[in-house]
């Protein structure tokens, strides 16, 4: 279809770069933030649908990045 277009691979890239690039292809983005260890606050560290679906233009991805480490003790 036309208007479909392919979400792109976001994973590891900063949020804003990643919003920026969703904006570029004509898609939407919520974001929700978790904390993760090993991935460096600010970067993506999943995007659903995942990267390479075919979406229809003006969809949302759901984008969640990381706030760095947990700050909480087990």
């Amino acid at each position: 279809m036309p208007d479909d277009v392919t979400v792109p691979a976001l994973n590891g890239m900063t949020m804003t770069k990643a919003l920026s690039f969703l904006s570029l292809v004509g898609l939407e983005a919520a974001v929700t933030e978790v904390a993760v260890s090993n991935i460096g606050e600010g970067h993506v560290v999943r995007v659903d649908p995942p990267a390479g679906t075919e979406v229809e233009r003006g969809s949302t991805v759901r984008v969640t990045v990381s706030t760095g480490p947990s700050n909480t003790r087990p």
